[in-house]
C-alpha cells in the first residue's frame, strides 16, 4: 500500500480554507435570509387620491384603457385647472405642452421619468414638476402598469401634446 505523507502544516492549512468556505457560505445564507425576511415584511406604498367627496384607493381601469400604452382618464376641470387619473403601462413618446404646466403625484409603481437628457426615477410619494415647453416623458419600470395623479394648469384639452423635434 502506497501512503503519501502529507506535512501537518499542509492539512491545517487545508482544513482551515475549508472551514473559511463553510463559513461563508453560512453567512451568506444567513445574509439573505435576513434579505428575504425585510422584503417580505416591507408595505408596498401607494398613494390615493381623496377628495371631500370620495377617496380613489383602487383605480379600475377598463380593459381599453389597460391595452394602451397611456391611458389617461379626467377627473375634473375648472377654469384654472384640470385634475386626471393617468396610467403608464410602458412609455410615452417623448413630447412638449407649450402652453400647460404639469405637476404629476405618483401614486403607484415605479417610473423613470426623462427631461432631455436628464431622467430621474421617482416612486409612490414623489412629485414631479413639468413647466411648459419642458420636452419629457415617463417610462414605467415597474412591474405593472404605473399611476399617477396629474393637475394641468391652465386645464388640459388634449391639443397641446407636441412630438419632440416637431414645430
Amino acid at each position: 500500500m502506497l501512503q503519501s505523507k502529507i506535512p501537518a502544516t499542509v492539512l491545517v492549512e487545508r482544513i482551515n480554507n475549508m472551514v473559511m468556505g463553510v463559513r461563508t457560505l453560512l453567512y451568506a445564507a444567513v445574509n439573505l435570509s435576513i434579505l428575504l425576511l425585510l422584503v417580505a415584511c416591507v408595505e408596498v406604498k401607494k398613494g390615493r387620491v381623496v377628495s371631500p367627496h370620495a377617496t380613489l384607493a383602487e383605480i379600475n381601469w377598463s380593459e381599453e384603457e389597460r391595452a394602451r400604452k397611456v391611458a389617461i382618464r379626467t377627473l375634473q376641470a375648472t377654469k384654472e385647472a384640470s385634475f386626471h387619473l393617468v396610467r403608464v403601462g410602458t412609455a410615452e413618446e417623448p413630447h412638449v405642452h407649450d402652453g400647460h404646466d404639469g405637476t404629476i403625484f405618483v401614486l403607484t409603481g415605479k417610473f423613470r421619468v426623462h427631461f432631455g437628457d436628464r431622467s430621474v426615477i421617482v416612486g409612490p410619494g414623489d412629485v414631479i414638476e413639468i413647466p411648459r415647453g419642458t420636452p419629457h416623458w415617463a417610462e414605467n419600470i415597474h412591474s405593472e402598469a404605473s399611476e399617477a395623479y396629474v393637475i394641468f394648469t391652465p386645464p388640459y384639452d388634449e391639443k397641446d401634446w407636441r412630438p419632440v423635434g416637431q414645430p
